[in-house]
């Protein structure tokens, strides 16, 4: 729906050169440095002087620090996983250009903004404490958040390839930390994310 609307809003103030887009990548979650994959499809629209706007949906897969035996009766709960929309913008400043005849055309930098909406944020979870398992279920809630990254890119003729490294301000665990574990010790400290990715990028 997101990559629909921006599809659409877009080229109303632009006659610009439509893409989409690509990203995987690699996080850290919280002061409980939670890792993370990240997987991101999304599409916009160049407004001009290669400045564009664009929107997607970002999945992420967070890995717990659980150890869960093939042949044990918990089923706990060792992942938790998130999907945001989002809508942004990014500016692509050229440093260099190289030869027409050349695999990639020019290389230069980008910094980038973006604003995230999760419909629903991580409620259930099941862990083992002094051979028990609990479950927790918290309430629904939404969230939004914003945020800033920037890399580098090679430019191709058919679109371009990006190291990204991003900051934002995405809570996953909102919801799980505001439930009660009695003296179990669970990594849902509040804290920002960090994130690397490889954007693949197609005119």
């Amino acid at each position: 729906m997101i990559l629909f609307i921006t599809m659409q809003l877009c080229p109303l103030f632009t006659w610009g050169q439509s893409f989409v887009y690509g990203d995987v990548g690699v996080g850290n979650q919280g002061d409980d440095n939670v890792a993370f994959v990240n997987f991101e499809l999304g599409g916009g629209y160049v407004l001009f002087n290669n400045f564009n706007c664009f929107g997607g949906i970002k999945l992420d897969k967070y890995y717990l620090d659980v150890e869960v035996e093939e042949d044990s009766d918990f089923d706990e709960t060792n992942a938790l996983f998130t999907a945001n929309l989002f809508i942004g913008a990014a500016n692509y400043f050229k440093i260099a250009a190289f030869d027409e005849d050349a695999t990639f055309k020019s290389f230069g930098f980008f910094p980038e903004v973006r604003f995230f909406f999760n419909p629903l944020l991580p409620r259930k979870i099941s862990y083992e404490y002094n051979g028990m398992l609990y479950k927790r279920t918290g309430g629904w809630k939404v969230q939004t958040s914003i945020g800033y990254g920037g890399g580098v890119y090679f430019k191709t003729s058919s679109g371009l390839i990006a190291l990204k490294f991003e900051w934002n301000l995405n809570d996953p665990f909102e919801v799980l930390r505001g439930m009660e574990y009695g003296e179990a010790d669970m990594p849902f400290s509040k804290g920002n994310q960090l994130l690397i990715s490889l954007r693949f990028s197609g005119f």
